[in-house]
């Protein structure tokens, strides 16, 4: 009987323990400088609670009971919370699991469909879904506003997970006053002049790549564009002066394009687990990848250092040759800056002009009359890299825009976080308590009926043109549930919705120069061959193959390449 007595005591107590460890890391969630304790208490509590406890009616089952009834305990008063009326998230709809625990989260990122994922969750939940234990997800543009606005919320837990901390960050990472002065190099880097020195590169790449392309009937589309912009990126970056140099050999020797690859799967993962960043070790995996792109970026960054400054290129700006700053960024620090500039702009850039030739074959009407246009305004015998004359460009400005609005190339974007100390905030209608992370996933915002309508899940350029036969409006006076084809109804064409390069003070310092870009590699193009699926290629379903790891990852898009006669 004592020794029942005694199990019985140690299984109470070792449950009760697990509930006020429950209580202790749910009001003060362990930091790298608490986690030695907080894992300390995790896996020896239950150790000692047996010692102590059943030392003089010691059984062979005591520890592993106190074990079982510890972590039992500790679990089921986790989700008994996570599910309960009490928490401050509780009135906010969303499926049980994903309220649970974020590796429900996790395990949706590494099947690279979070985007579609979110988009049925606001399907069928409406504007604001709780996707995780303290975490939501927005997608009505007032929340935008006040999410990535000017006097938005900071960058949250997904960005500060990327982080080497070996580096000072790159602009990715960084937010407040930091981000500020950072951003304020690259923004002298961006600006109207700067693009005109980078005009340069474009050409010289997109020529490269049309001499490629006329070697070869038979291509992928999205490799080959992969190429022309890592090498233009490094280029833009470092002044042409190193480089993978994939167009020149046809192929990625360096494994450049596999590593971005495994380096975003990897790292956007990670974000949703993000304690795990607290673990020993953690920079070691997280790393791994990260220091090869900053080797290369060491590499090239040396290379330009050793040649000096052939014209102005973005390290030329970054390390302040100038003279402008007081204080210039240090070489490490614009080292980073610039391995992101080659991974941030190459990978975007190749999966929009991708998507748009995508769409463009699988829209026979919609590729003629952008052919007709680039014909009208580039007749063969133009200069297809003259920028001056895109304004004219009118339907590839509205191809593209709507490119970018079904297929954004950052699909689910990075969380915000309100911040420790700031009292909650008020977003959709619902109070969000300190420390809970705030997703605005474009994917979802711009498939939303009630910002474009109708036809909302189809390729319709003609909607951004202002002769567009219907009135489009900026905002929609009613709620969406229309009729599936929108006969007899009034557009609607929310542009403040539309944000393929973020919003705010935060968004994507590139964004002119990714358009720019873009615009001149498609009219050149255009210009000099016919594209059209290979007959073998399974094109219907190719769309369905994109998949988000934080930018949006494409499948192979096999095309037959027949050049155009110059007169």
């Amino acid at each position: 009987m004592g020794s029942t007595n005694t199990l019985l005591q140690l299984i109470f107590s070792s449950a009760l323990s697990g509930a006020a460890i429950h209580q202790l890391f749910r009001t003060h969630e362990p930091t790298r400088a608490t986690l030695p304790l907080y894992l300390t208490l995790l896996f020896l509590s239950p150790f000692c609670l047996s010692v102590a406890i059943s030392s003089d009616n010691s059984t062979p089952l005591s520890t592993p009971l106190s074990y079982i009834s510890f972590f039992a305990c500790l679990i089921a008063s986790i989700i008994t919370y996570r599910l309960s009326p009490y928490h401050p998230l509780a009135d906010i709809p969303g499926p049980r699991l994903f309220k649970i625990s974020k590796l429900w989260r996790a395990y949706i990122c590494w099947t690279g469909e979070q985007h579609r994922a979110l988009k049925a969750l606001h399907d069928e939940y409406g504007t604001i879904v709780r996707t995780g234990p303290n975490e939501v997800s927005i997608i009505d543009v007032f929340s935008m506003k006040a999410v990535l606005g000017p006097d938005g919320l900071p960058k949250g837990q997904g960005y500060q997970v990327r982080r080497d901390v070996r580096t000072e960050g790159s602009l990715l990472e960084l937010i407040g006053d930091p981000h500020a002065a950072r951003r304020r190099i690259w923004n002298r880097g961006m600006s109207t002049e700067s693009l005109r020195e980078y005009e340069v590169i474009i050409a010289r790449r997109a020529n490269q790549l049309v001499e490629a392309l006329q070697a070869r009937d038979k291509i992928d589309l999205a490799k080959w564009l992969g190429y022309f912009t890592v090498d233009f990126m490094a280029d833009m970056a470092f002044g042409g002066t190193a480089g993978p140099q994939m167009l020149e050999n046809g192929c990625d020797k360096l494994g450049l394009l596999s590593l971005i690859e495994v380096a975003a799967k990897t790292s956007e993962i990670l974000t949703h687990i993000s304690w795990i960043s607290l673990l020993p070790g953690y920079q070691t995996v997280l790393a791994k990848n990260v220091q090869r792109m900053l080797d290369f970026g060491r590499e090239w960054s040396n290379s330009r250092v050793t040649s000096g400054a052939q014209t102005k290129d973005l390290w030329y700006h970054l390390t302040d040759e100038a003279g402008i700053e007081k204080t210039p960024p240090s070489r490490e620090t614009v080292t980073s800056d610039s391995a992101l500039a080659i991974v941030a702009g190459s990978d975007t850039t190749a999966s929009a002009m991708t998507c748009l030739f995508w769409f463009l074959l699988a829209n026979p009407e919609c590729y003629k009359r952008l052919q007709r246009e680039v014909d009208e305004v580039y007749p063969p015998d133009e200069d297809a890299m003259d920028t001056s004359k895109h304004p004219r460009m009118k339907y590839l400005g509205a191809c593209l825009n709507e490119t970018l609005r079904l297929i954004p190339p950052v699909p689910s974007g990075g969380p915000r976080t309100v911040p420790r100390g700031s009292g909650g905030k008020e977003l959709a209608g619902h109070f969000l308590p300190e420390g809970t992370q705030v997703y605005i996933p474009p994917y979802s915002v711009h498939r939303r009926p009630y910002h474009f309508y109708p036809k909302t899940e189809s390729f319709l350029p003609s909607r951004w043109l202002s002769d567009h036969e219907f009135n489009p409006t900026s905002n929609a006076p009613s709620d969406p549930r229309r009729s599936a084809d929108g006969a007899g109804e009034e557009e609607i064409l929310n542009t403040e919705a539309f944000i393929p390069f973020s919003y705010g003070p935060t968004s994507c310092v590139a964004k002119n120069l990714a358009r720019r870009e873009m615009m001149m590699v498609i009219v050149l193009l255009i210009q000099r061959f016919h594209f059209r699926f290979e007959e073998e290629f399974e094109w219907e379903t190719w769309l369905d193959g994109i998949q988000d790891y934080f930018v949006a990852l494409r499948k192979p898009l096999n095309v037959r390449v027949i050049s155009r006669p110059r007169c």
